[in-house]
């Protein structure tokens, strides 16, 4: 008897999977909970057929680089904030109900800190804590 192959979710479902993922890391990110945030985006990330792959990439690394800075490591943290704008900018102001406009340029502060810091004593402060500004979207069927 052959092998059944993977399950792989419809469209509709992973649209809604992939929502509340989003829906579920953005709280963890607002609550400094970078590793728990990077960890709930991966899986949907991995299944992701296309079109959102770079922005939830994107989240994925600003996670990381937030999780980082908080364990008293810059220079990685530095590349890959960097590398996260680079991934949500082409999506316009907003995504997925993210604030992609008001994220970056946060992202971008945060950057010029971790930099600052590489080259400084390891006095950083991670208050306030950064936030995403995000509405969740209705989900739409199609």
């Amino acid at each position: 008897m052959a092998a059944s192959a993977p399950h792989r979710p419809t469209r509709p479902d992973h649209e809604r999977r992939k929502q509340k993922a989003l829906t579920l890391a953005v709280g963890q990110f607002n609550h400094a909970l970078y590793f728990e945030c990077h960890e709930t985006l991966e899986e949907i990330w991995l299944e992701e057929p296309g079109e959102d792959a770079l922005f939830l990439q994107g989240i994925i690394q600003a996670a990381a680089a937030l999780h980082n800075l908080h364990r008293g490591r810059f220079e990685g943290p530095a590349r890959l904030l960097s590398a996260a704008c680079e991934k949500l900018l082409p999506y316009g102001p907003s995504h997925l109900g993210v604030d992609l406009r008001s994220f970056c340029e946060l992202l971008q502060d945060l950057h010029a800190r971790a930099r600052e810091r590489d080259r400084a004593r390891n006095d950083w402060d991670p208050h306030p804590a950064p936030h995403i500004l995000y509405q969740e979207p209705p989900f739409e069927y199609h």
